[in-house]
């Protein structure tokens, strides 16, 4: 399923209590592919919440020094990383359903990106994934990385495509 590189899940946490979901979901991802789990964090505010919340889980934690969401994108590119978690943003309120940290992730990480509500997730496996589709090399990289995975499990693949407004036909 993974090539003989891959080794490990992602999951870029923060220093807030959504970490803790973040680290659980990766930590199902993880065993979907067979592989480990490492946290990353990149040293913004502190590390005490998210130092808390890795050791309660038993992940490794990978501190680096403020970079941005560059650092991330860099460290997913990596061989051994099958995929990245991300929390959808640090806390469960906001305009958008997802940050700007989340959103860079998704546009620029050509491996399946999983993003985690700031809410307590379920527990179990986990059963479905949703995979947008706009054209780009990109979305189709990610499709063939999702359909290979669900191949190996028990997961749903729902595909979605995501056209621009001005590509879309008027209807009157």
């Amino acid at each position: 399923m993974t090539d003989d590189r891959t080794t490990k899940v992602l999951a870029a946490v923060d220093n807030t209590a959504a970490a803790t979901p973040v680290l659980a979901v990766a930590r199902r991802v993880a065993d979907l592919y067979g592989v480990e789990v490492e946290a990353i964090h990149i040293r913004e505010d502190g590390t005490d919440s998210v130092e808390r919340a890795a050791e309660a889980l038993s992940v490794p934690l990978v501190v680096l020094p403020d970079g941005g969401v560059a650092r991330l994108v860099d460290a997913a590119a990596e061989p051994e990383v099958a995929a990245i978690v991300v929390g959808a943003r640090g806390t469960a309120h906001g305009r958008r359903p997802a940050g700007h940290v989340a959103l860079s992730l998704i546009v620029a990480v050509p491996k399946p990106v999983i993003v985690v509500p700031p809410l307590e997730p379920r527990t179990g496996p986990l059963e479905r994934v949703l995979v947008p589709l706009d054209g780009t090399r990109l979305a189709s990289e990610t499709l063939a990385r999702t359909i290979e995975l669900a191949c190996h499990s028990k997961l749903d693949v729902v595909v979605v495509h995501v056209a621009e407004g001005r590509a879309l036909a008027a209807f009157g």
